[in-house]
């Protein structure tokens, strides 16, 4: 990585306030007692807050998984990357004044609010390239994506942006990955009895891209924009005679996966289709020709 102005060290990663950094991803305390702060765990589903921040400390720990740790070990499991690429994200965030204090100097900070300034078709050529780096047709990152304007603490960003259904927006750039509040689900409804569900917006246009004779054939789609609205969701995909599940294959999309096609027939486990790979947009780039040894896209059952 290079040295720039805001380059995390580790060192340095592991002062930032854990509660705070929390609170900046939309995750907050089911109770408070002390110096100990408990969550819904961010990187599972579960029913009770058997997630622990110790606030003095600035260490958690997960009793329902047996995992825990310092800033970074959370990072590394909830972004599902490389602890290179945390730093990264640090960095970005600091970038973007979005990144809380260490904690020995600022015990309880609300989070920097981030205003959007404005939302245009998506015309920018690098934010564009992006997507089209990840295996994105143009015409589909036009059509259903935004090109965000916004500020944070006075400086002026832009990425791009994907609606959700309480009109905030996931937001993604070369270095940046966040969201603009309210966080909340998409749905594309289309008046069907199947309906298709991703864990981020990239995964659903990875579905597109491979399988463009399937929109708004026979399907709806559910994006999740966080793994965390999975029970939330629960109630509407209830409502369905078929929901297909492609989430991640990583603890968290293995144990939602696991828990709905348990607990009812009418969910299947699509992720077999991307095997070997962390998620449907992992699938897509390595099988862009020149990417992979593979040649074209692989064909797989939708």
């Amino acid at each position: 990585m290079e040295s720039s102005e805001y380059y995390f060290s580790c060192a340095k990663a592991r002062e930032i306030d854990l509660i705070g950094y929390l609170n900046g991803l939309g995750f907050t305390p089911e109770k408070i007692k002390g110096n100990s702060y408990w969550y819904k765990s961010p990187l599972r589903i579960e029913g009770t807050a058997s997630f622990k921040v110790n606030r003095r400390l600035n260490r958690w720990y997960d009793f329902g998984s047996g995992q825990g740790g310092n800033i970074i070990d959370f990072g590394i499991s909830f972004h599902n990357c490389s602890v290179r690429d945390f730093l990264q994200m640090l960095s970005e965030s600091a970038a973007h004044h979005t990144v809380q204090l260490p904690v020995s100097f600022a015990p309880v900070l609300p989070p920097v609010r981030i205003k959007i300034k404005s939302v245009f078709d998506l015309r920018n050529k690098t934010l564009i390239r992006y997507l089209n780096d990840r295996g994105i047709a143009t015409h589909l990152a036009v059509r259903y994506c935004k090109e965000i304007s916004y500020q944070v603490g006075g400086r002026n960003y832009y990425g791009i942006g994907f609606k959700n259904d309480s009109h905030g927006y996931e937001v993604r750039s070369t270095y940046f990955k966040g969201s603009l509040s309210p966080k909340d689900i998409t749905l594309f409804r289309y008046g069907n009895d199947i309906i298709m569900v991703f864990e981020g917006f990239i995964d659903f246009l990875s579905y597109l891209q491979l399988y463009p004779q399937q929109e708004i054939a026979h399907t709806d789609f559910l994006i999740l924009n966080s793994l965390a609205f999975f029970d939330k969701a629960c109630s509407l995909m209830n409502t369905y005679s078929q929901v297909h599940l492609y989430l991640d294959h990583d603890a968290a999309g293995k144990a939602a996966t696991k828990q709905a096609c348990t607990g009812s027939k009418i969910y299947s486990d699509r992720s077999g289709r991307y095997k070997g790979f962390k998620d449907l947009n992992d699938f897509l780039t390595a099988n862009i020709p020149g990417n992979s040894s593979t040649g074209p896209y692989q064909s797989i059952p939708p």
